[in-house]
């Protein structure tokens, strides 16, 4: 059952541990094993949790009665989709290696995936999770308070 407390509970771990991340990606000399501890947890988290989002959340909203609801998840889906590709580009790339070898890059590319993460959450969080049952009307969490 997909439940709108579960899902803002996991963006807040997803959440934590991308900080985690940025931390880590920001700090010279990298510390790779540190790195390679703190990404499985993100990448294991952000993929387990787009998985359900994609299985449950959007099907359930595509499939409303209200059409503005089915609409607004057929946008989502455009405006966000790309997400777990994106991660799994990222986990690829930046191995133990190339982190060392290019830790600049390594930085960015984290910043700019944790920013599309950050921006996704917000859209979820404000747009969609409103129109799970047993959703309150008005978000319960600020994602751009959180995002700060």
């Amino acid at each position: 059952m997909l439940s709108y407390e579960r899902l803002v509970a996991e963006h807040l771990e997803i959440e934590s541990d991308a900080a985690d991340l940025l931390q880590h990606a920001g700090r010279r000399p990298l510390d790779p094993a540190a790195i390679a501890k703190t990404r499985w947890s993100f990448s294991r988290k952000l993929l387990t949790h787009l998985t359900k989002e994609d299985l449950l959340l959007y099907p359930l909203l595509r499939r409303s009665p209200l059409p503005e609801v089915a609409a607004l998840a057929e946008r989502a889906i455009d405006d966000v989709g790309g997400l777990g590709d994106a991660v799994k580009d990222y986990m690829r790339r930046w191995t133990s290696d190339s982190m060392t070898a290019d830790p600049d890059g390594f930085e960015r590319d984290t910043q700019h995936l944790v920013a599309a993460l950050r921006d996704r959450i917000l859209r979820e969080e404000s747009q969609l999770y409103r129109h799970i049952p047993g959703a309150p009307a008005e978000p319960k969490v600020d994602g751009r308070a959180r995002a700060a």
